[in-house]
């Protein structure tokens, strides 16, 4: 049955904001940290691969690949940090070509390397 004054149906929520994601800071806070670390850190390291190899071609993959890069270049001082090689900056610097599989191995790596290291990283 529709609502007569928000033209929405009953029981639905209508967005009137300008979103698709909201993000939160779940651990602790609605679940308890036990879950992320025993549920949601080895759903990521098990799947981050094959999220990568569905996704690499639109623009939002290769944004947060960027935003890794650049993170990981800012974190370069940190113990055992995996950087992430850039395939235009590699072929500019010395004419070899890095693979797009060893971009994503890298990918994969920093992506483990900040869980295991419990990185707090800002959008």
């Amino acid at each position: 049955m529709e609502n007569q004054k928000t033209g929405s149906k009953e029981g639905s929520v209508e967005n009137k904001f300008d979103y698709d994601v909201v993000l939160l800071d779940i651990e602790g806070t609605t679940t308890p940290i036990s879950f992320v670390k025993d549920v949601l850190f080895p759903y990521a390291r098990d799947n981050v691969r094959a999220f990568l190899e569905k996704s690499w071609g639109t623009d939002q993959c290769q944004e947060d690949v960027k935003a890794l890069r650049n993170q990981a270049e800012k974190d370069k001082d940190m113990e055992d940090v995996v950087l992430i090689p850039d395939e235009e900056e590699n072929l500019s610097q010395d004419n070899s070509w890095t693979s797009k599989e060893t971009i994503m191995d890298a990918v994969v790596a920093n992506v483990i390397w900040q869980m295991n290291s419990d990185q707090k990283q800002l959008p």
